[in-house]
């Protein structure tokens, strides 16, 4: 397992930073663990997974939704330039894990 890093320069807006662990499983890599931080309202999660939704890879969560006075779980998932961004970049370091 390694940890990774990388921050995306958003104009205008601010950073984000992202973090991960890299793991090894059978020479494939995979990513797990991931941390978004921005300084600005991004409206991505703090703790997003990275899943396969509709034969294209994006971040998704879980959130809590209020629907008539219950709290629901629901899935999210995220495809807006930031969150492609991120993905792009996390679908980067799982490539290269596999070359090793």
């Amino acid at each position: 397992m390694e940890f990774k890093s990388f921050r995306i320069d958003v104009p205008g807006k601010g950073t984000v930073d992202v973090e991960f662990n890299l793991h090894f499983n059978d020479s494939v890599g995979s990513v797990r663990e991931i941390k978004v931080h921005s300084d600005f309202d991004s409206g991505l999660p703090h703790r997003p997974q990275l899943m396969l939704h509709d034969n294209a890879w994006q971040l998704y969560a879980q959130l809590p939704v209020m629907k008539n006075d219950e709290v629901v779980i629901t899935d999210q998932y995220y495809n807006d330039p930031i969150s492609n961004e991120i993905v792009q970049r996390l679908l980067e370091f799982k490539e290269e894990a596999k070359v090793r």
